[in-house]
């Protein structure tokens, strides 16, 4: 299995920051690797609701709601029969401001085993992608807040 976790601090609230991490629709908006969100439920998030995005490199995906926990965490899973993987993010309050532990995990299943030698460079890719998807995180949680305070 190959596992990153990263951490960050925002000056968000955990609230907002919780917010905009449950509003899929919203993700092409600061997720550089989200150019297109669709099958948004209607219906309040909860585990097993699942949503599509498409993404530069390896087209649609559909992404499955596994863990939830109202203001605290949210963990999003790709099906797949190839993979097991998730993103997860927990979030708490930190004097003040708000850590987010992003925390992504993969391994094989099936014939994905054939894929094993390459986890070692999957694993450098995602480090890549989780610190990048966390910048452009801060930087709209950033642009947010100035714009309401304005």
């Amino acid at each position: 299995m190959t596992s990153y976790t990263h951490t960050q601090t925002v000056d968000s609230r955990s609230t907002e920051v919780f917010q905009v991490l449950t509003n899929f629709q919203k993700y092409p908006e600061w997720d550089p690797l989200t150019l297109q969100v669709t099958d948004v439920p209607d219906a309040p998030i909860e585990i097993g609701s699942s949503f599509t995005v498409t993404m530069p490199r390896t087209g649609k995906q559909t992404l499955e709601v596994t863990g939830i926990e109202e203001g605290k965490s949210l963990t999003l899973s790709p099906t797949s029969r190839l993979f097991n993987g998730s993103h997860r993010y927990d979030i708490s309050d930190q004097d003040g401001k708000t850590q987010i532990i992003h925390t992504f995990s993969m391994s094989t299943k099936g014939l994905g085993h054939l894929f094993i030698p390459l986890l070692p460079v999957w694993g450098w890719m995602f480090r890549r992608h989780t610190r990048s998807r966390a910048a452009a995180l801060e930087e709209y949680l950033s642009t947010r807040n100035s714009a309401s305070d304005c």
